[in-house]
């Protein structure tokens, strides 16, 4: 029972979480000109994660995520200049 629920929550994490990965491939190919027009898709998903996701419903693991993709915006800012 517990392996079968483990096993239902992977799943579900990783059809929530590959949602994601469009919208940040798209951040991560983008200018510094075209990451703002592209942050409404990517929160977009993050507000689905929160509000679907039991695993990402928890405040800590949206902060999680949201970390990695300000990161990630910022390492693109930089080595793109």
């Amino acid at each position: 029972s517990s392996l079968i629920q483990k096993g239902s929550t992977e799943e579900e994490n990783l059809r929530f979480l590959t949602s994601l990965q469009e919208p940040c491939e798209k951040l991560a190919k983008a200018t510094p000109s075209e990451i703002s027009a592209l942050l409404p898709d990517v929160l977009s998903v993050l507000q689905m994660l929160w509000t679907k996701s039991q695993h990402c419903s928890k405040p800590e693991r949206l902060a999680s995520l949201l970390k990695k993709v300000s990161n990630e915006i910022i390492k693109s800012l930089f080595l793109n200049n």
